[in-house]
């Protein structure tokens, strides 16, 4: 992994002097993350995914505009020198913030997973007291995977799934699967008639920040949009109660206490927990979607094997316990 800071044009767009501050890099693939120290403050400048149009980084750094005006600590995008949040070069779009301050609670605790369920559902009464919005360009409800892989120059998730099956025929048809399986049971379900707002979709425990028992940092807004807020909570469970990221199942424990914060301050309607199981599934082939997209224009040689391990255990994974994800969230 290189070490390159950003150019000295993204520096100086923000006002940032590399000779008078320390620039290092927390990753920079597939997309970038620096952080930039100086006597006085810290700052994390981000690189966007390429995949990403100027309309929806603008999308997401306003309602992270609004967000810090509430009680949530989100951090708001810094305007450059000429005004705008964000600067386009060859290499892509980016973005400065101050630093949050804290650090994640533990992945494994269930007090922890409590806690995330409350603060989605608390998130969730946040979104719904502002103002409405669009959806975010070149993102659509779960099951619009169409408008998720489009900007990587295919038009249908079917033409990026038949273009994998190329070479990779059993992956390609395990995925074709798994999609038509979900989208009859989202419509059987009454998903497309649920009301939408915003959503978070990426509330995992690396993007919640705390510091002396305090929530300090509320990151990861890089796949909000507008959905039902039960996609949020199924999208928790995906991120947040797989005992790993190779599978050896879910949490059903962490699910539990997850459903149950989140309860606590947000009731779930009959309809809804219905959907739960659907709605995780949906999640898996929304990251199907996305690393399909990458895999397009050709932006990692490791995108074929994690796709392969979600398929063949994620999905295995899900189907063994998603029967009990409606006991769990009226428990």
């Amino acid at each position: 992994m290189t070490q390159q800071p950003p150019s000295r044009e993204v520096l100086a767009a923000f006002a940032l002097d590399p000779g008078e501050g320390i620039v290092f890099a927390v990753r920079t693939e597939p997309d970038g993350v620096w952080n930039f120290r100086t006597e006085d403050a810290r700052y994390v400048l981000c690189r966007y995914s390429p995949l990403r149009s100027e309309e929806s980084v603008g999308w997401e750094h306003e309602l992270l505009a609004r967000l810090s005006h509430t009680e949530w600590p989100v951090a708001a995008p810094v305007k450059t020198s000429h005004g705008p949040t964000a600067v386009s070069t060859p290499s892509g779009q980016y973005a400065l913030f101050p630093a949050s301050e804290g650090s994640p609670l533990s992945p494994r605790s269930l007090t922890a997973k409590r806690i995330a369920g409350r603060l989605l559902a608390r998130l969730h009464e946040e979104f719904a007291s502002l103002p409405a919005v669009d959806q975010r360009p070149g993102s659509g409800h779960s099951w619009e995977l169409d408008l998720l892989i489009q900007p990587s120059g295919a038009q249908t998730f079917n033409q990026l799934a038949r273009k994998l099956g190329e070479g990779h025929w059993e992956l390609a048809s395990a995925i074709r699967r798994q999609r038509c399986r979900n989208l009859r049971k989202l419509s059987r379900q009454g998903y497309g008639e649920l009301p939408a707002r915003i959503v978070h979709s990426d509330f995992h425990t690396e993007n919640r920040l705390f510091s002396d028992g305090q929530l300090t940092g509320l990151l990861g807004f890089e796949g909000a949009h507008v959905d039902a807020p039960v996609f949020d909570v199924a999208a928790g469970i995906s991120k947040s109660c797989l005992l790993s990221a190779r599978n050896s199942g879910f949490d059903l424990e962490a699910a539990q206490s997850f459903l149950g914060g989140y309860r606590q301050h947000r009731t779930l309607d009959s309809g809804e927990v219905k959907l739960i199981p659907a709605l995780v599934r949906a999640h898996l082939l929304w990251l199907v979607a996305s690393q399909l997209a990458e895999w397009h224009v050709g932006r990692s040689d490791q995108i074929i094997e994690r796709l392969a391990t979600v398929m063949e255990n994620q999905f295995p994974a899900l189907d063994d316990v998603a029967s009990h994800f409606g006991a769990l969230a009226l428990a």
